[in-house]
């Protein structure tokens, strides 16, 4: 009997709890549920199914791990492959690690699910992909090309019309407006001359 015993079978709970979980959730509360729509004409949603752990309150899976850990402890005894107390204490042990491993399994579960919808995915852009004729593509995207340059070429050139005319109108009009000259403006006296005039007549 060694380290190993207490820590190869806690270990084995763990991973034994990830994967109730995964069969809980995806096979047998599926399963349950076909059952019952075979038996029944109307359907049940699948969140009322529940399966050996999952939706089930945490008294019924401490008496399921409990089960288990039990039997595998007997097992061991039985066989003379471990000691009662050995037995009884990794009874604990395996028990916690399992209730732990069936939580990590709730964690991971909805990953893998968006893991299989991301392939699913995939699957389907690459079968569309394969669909694809190249030399329709080729042929809609040189039509898209030369419309879209027509239209642009359509719209040059009519700014460049509007710009032509507007041209021409400001040059016609400014050669028919008429020269207005500015008006003659008469010499002002000088100072020095009405200083003179002033005097003589004195």
């Amino acid at each position: 009997m060694d380290l190993w015993y207490f820590l190869k079978w806690p270990i084995y709970f763990g991973m034994l709890g990830i994967s109730v979980y995964f069969v809980d959730v995806g096979a047998w509360t599926r399963f349950k549920k076909w059952l019952y729509d075979m038996w029944y004409e109307t359907p049940a949603p699948l969140s009322e199914f529940k399966g050996l752990m999952y939706g089930r309150s945490a008294k019924r899976q401490i008496f399921v791990v409990s089960i288990l850990s039990t039997i595998q402890g007997f097992v061991e005894v039985y066989n003379g492959d471990a000691e009662f107390m050995f037995a009884f204490l990794s009874f604990w042990m395996e028990g916690f690690m399992m209730m732990v491993g069936f939580r990590i399994g709730g964690r991971l579960y909805p990953l893998l699910r968006r893991q299989d919808e991301f392939f699913d995915k995939v699957d389907e852009i690459s079968n569309k992909v394969e669909g694809i004729d190249i030399a329709t593509v080729r042929k809609d995207v040189r039509e898209k090309v030369e419309h879209s340059a027509e239209s642009f070429l359509g719209r040059a050139r009519a700014l460049a019309d509007t710009f032509r005319r507007s041209i021409s109108v400001r040059v016609s009009t400014t050669s028919e407006t008429p020269v207005t000259e500015p008006a003659h403006e008469e010499p002002k006296p000088d100072p020095r001359e009405k200083i003179d005039k002033f005097l003589k007549g004195r």
